[in-house]
């Protein structure tokens, strides 16, 4: 009998993938109350299975997975962001006002005492300052992260605590007790004792099974990317108007101090999340169990990430005394396409799975409650990343496989750093290839060494690995890796550049742009300049390929040098989202200001984009076109369009 060739390739696919190992994580939708708002704001798992959630209007539910049903347990509370389990009829939650305890005093499953324990932080009234956690430590106090304030809004006539005007100034500000610090709770008497100080919007704290109190903080000014930090008692992370509330601070307004002084005063991150490659708004810290069915993941730190659907996994490496590390991907959308952005919170259950709340509020994100199983084999992972005296050395979850070691050349890896200084974000400074050596195997072929010369502290090494295959035939599944270099091996203490501002936009270098009687439709991200300003395209609608997001502190502004044929009047559009507020821009000629500033109103979140338009009187020939934003407040721009009246 003869045999057909015609179905070999598909028998062959079926047969490998039958030898090879099932290591797909699942993940569960998780149906909430209906008529809510499914944006969470904690989660917690009870001993037995059960699950406490806290939703973005205030409600806080308990979960029962084998019954599929929800109680509501207590409701009313204002933006509760954190919740920890006390005993089986009390919850802990942090909600932007106060901590606050809840107890179901008659066993019903509904908490009959709502009762203060601590609220003796300052409140401004501004909508940005959040308030995190609460996480236990291993004193049994709660601790507690507070957000600064945004000028991108005001404050209430009547604050919370002392008001101190020194410390209004700034894109991010702390103008009320202890904004922009992590502060320690006694559960008992509610004596607070501000911690540490030096956050911008720390949404991830956790004391961790090491016992070290960890803390996320998202880029902004201050921050050139997103960090993760080992807490210091009694340091300065970073963000520097929080200083003015340091117990006996006589230094005046700390924003004017050099900012090498600065610099040296700061705690250094643990590792660094570089913005729009590893992630863009880290969250809430959880450890994977420190089990064996978690394989060589077990104990390992996870974080979550807002913007994009994804978590992160924490490599650390202490070198020095320092504990340093890099971020590599967990789970993604690629991996496991049911999970949504916006992971906001996260907390295994008694069984090992893995639940995750999700929410947007009005940045990029999702909402919604998701249950992430392991799979009965790991994935092909790198599981450590460690510093060597000659380069950085690399563990796997699983032994390569025969021949499947990468050549030096089959190896990317670039260095940057980020600048520390007081605008919004930094882009990737003194950026560089890196030469890879040398490519050595370990004898148990779990191990990657490679040889690298000249490694420099003070930056971020990213490594891009090639298509690895593991003996068990399994792929490699996340190869980017980001190692934030801070103390090298002898101990040394290498600090970054600072890298001077750029010069200001010369429009004598730019190629007019015709301007003359059809509508023209200029996309903002592609002005012709772009000064103190940055272009982003995480959130989404807009056209073109991003737009532009004003960072502050000075006046910035886009540019465009345009040949105007006719003198005379003309409808200025200005396409932007605003997540809340009033914000205004300004257009000029050069320095003169033309026409009245625009008024551009909320558009209900960063998302949704609306229109704003002014009648401007332009003169004939060329002009410099600027739009700009004082102070560098102002919603994101999209585009603008001129028609001549």
């Amino acid at each position: 009998m003869k045999f057909s060739t015609r179905f070999a390739p598909v028998l062959l696919a079926a047969a490998l993938a039958a030898q090879s190992p099932d290591a797909s994580y699942k993940v569960d939708t998780i149906s909430t109350p209906p008529h809510l708002d499914p944006q969470v704001g904690g989660i917690a798992c009870f001993d037995d299975g059960r699950v406490a959630v806290c939703f973005h209007r205030g409600e806080v539910y308990v979960h029962d997975p084998k019954q599929e049903s929800w109680t509501l347990f207590a409701d009313g509370l204002h933006e509760p962001l954190g919740v920890v389990i006390e005993d089986e009829r009390t919850l802990v939650v942090m909600q932007r006002p106060e901590l606050t305890r809840l107890r179901d005093e008659d066993g019903d499953g509904r908490a009959d005492s709502y009762e203060t324990v601590c609220d003796a932080f300052g409140m401004s009234g501004n909508y940005h300052e959040f308030a995190f956690g609460p996480t236990r430590g291993p004193d049994g106090r709660y601790y507690v992260g507070l957000n600064v304030a945004s000028n991108g809004a005001g404050i209430r006539d009547e604050v919370r605590g002392e008001f101190r005007q020194m410390g209004r100034p700034g894109r991010m500000y702390s103008c009320v007790p202890y904004r922009g610090w992590v502060i320690a709770i006694d559960p008992e008497t509610g004596a607070m004792e501000p911690y540490a100080s030096g956050f911008r919007s720390p949404d991830g704290i956790s004391w961790g099974p090491d016992g070290n109190l960890w803390a996320s903080d998202n880029q902004g000014d201050w921050l050139g990317t997103s960090k993760l930090f080992r807490v210091e008692k009694g340091g300065f992370h970073g963000h520097v108007s929080s200083l003015i509330w340091t117990e006996g601070w006589d230094r005046g307004d700390p924003l004017n101090l050099p900012l090498e002084e600065l610099d040296v005063l700061r705690v250094r991150a643990s590792v660094l999340f570089p913005q729009g490659i590893v992630a863009n708004s880290p969250t809430q810290h959880c450890w994977i169990p420190d089990e064996p069915r978690y394989g060589a993941l077990a104990g390992q730190m996870l974080v979550g990430e807002m913007n994009t659907s994804k978590i992160l996994r924490i490599l650390h490496d202490e070198v020095g005394g320092f504990l340093q590390g890099a971020a590599v991907t967990f789970l993604d959308s690629a991996d496991a396409p049911d999970l949504p952005g916006g992971v906001h919170r996260m907390a295994f259950d008694p069984a090992g799975r893995l639940w995750t709340g999700h929410t947007a509020l009005s940045w990029a994100g999702g909402n919604g409650i998701r249950r992430i199983t392991f799979p009965a084999v790991m994935p092909m992972e790198v599981v450590s990343m460690q510093l060597r005296e000659d380069g950085l050395a690399l563990r796997f979850s699983h032994p390569l496989a025969a021949g499947a070691e990468p050549a030096p050349g089959d190896v990317a890896l670039r260095s940057y750093w980020f600048n520390y200084h007081r605008p919004y974000g930094s882009d990737r400074m003194g950026e560089q290839a890196v030469a890879v050596a040398a490519v050595r195997v370990d004898d148990d072929r779990r191990g990657l060494f490679l040889e690298l010369g000249g490694l420099r502290g003070g930056r971020v090494y990213e490594l891009t690995l090639p298509e690895l295959k593991a003996a068990n035939g399994l792929k490699l599944t996340h190869g980017l890796i980001a190692y934030n270099l801070v103390v090298l091996p002898d101990g040394t203490l290498e600090r970054p550049q600072f890298e001077p501002a750029e010069p200001a936009w010369q429009p004598d270098d730019a190629e007019p742009i015709a301007l003359g009687g059809e509508p023209l439709t200029l996309q903002v991200e592609a002005a012709q300049a772009i000064v103190g300003a940055q272009v982003h395209n995480q959130h989404q609608g807009h056209r073109g390929s991003g737009y532009v997001d004003y960072q502050g502190p000075g006046d910035e502004f886009v540019a465009w040098k345009l040949a105007v044929a006719k003198a005379g009047r003309y409808r200025l559009q200005v396409r932007y989202a605003l997540g809340g507020g009033t914000r205004q821009l300004v257009v000029q000629n050069g320095e003169q200001r033309l026409g009245r500033p625009l008024d551009c109103t909320s558009t209900g979140d960063w998302q949704s984009w609306g229109e704003v338009d002014t009648e401007l009187r332009l003169p004939a020939g060329e002009i410099d076109l600027r739009l700009v934003a004082p102070g560098g407040v102002a919603p994101n721009v999209d585009e603008i369009t001129l028609t001549r009246r």
